[in-house]
């Protein structure tokens, strides 16, 4: 059997997403269109829209890689400008910083936390 004027093969997807069985249907000529929606067609089911106003304006939020690479930025900078002569310096630096360290602990790059001595005492008293 062939298809008459009017007449079209369709398939819907049922409730799991799963294509039915194929059915012979008939297209109603005048009020079907294959083509292209009209400019004043669009802007009209544009401007009538429930989310019409929400996704007008472009807005160019700040992406995580551009985060990345400001803070990779502020590090660089930080370890290219070693602290100035004549100035204090900071516990972390030096000697102190190292043995504050061993005692305390440090924290390592990605957030991860070591012990120091006064921590792995203080667990192995409280055994």
């Amino acid at each position: 059997q062939e298809l008459g004027t009017g007449e079209a093969l369709i398939s819907f997807l049922d409730a799991k997403g799963s294509p039915s069985v194929v059915e012979r249907a008939m297209v109603i000529a005048p009020c079907s269109r294959m083509g292209p929606v009209t400019e004043d067609e669009r802007n009209g089911l544009i401007n009538h829209s429930p989310v019409y106003g929400k996704y007008e304006d472009d807005v160019d939020r700040e992406s995580a890689y551009e985060m990345l690479q400001k803070g990779f930025q502020a590090s660089t900078e930080q370890q290219n400008n070693p602290p100035a002569k004549g100035k204090e310096v900071a516990v972390d630096d030096g000697i102190l910083g190292g043995l504050k360290d061993i005692l305390f602990g440090t924290t390592g790059p990605r957030g991860g936390k070591k012990d120091g001595v006064v921590q792995t005492m203080a667990k192995s008293a409280a055994r």
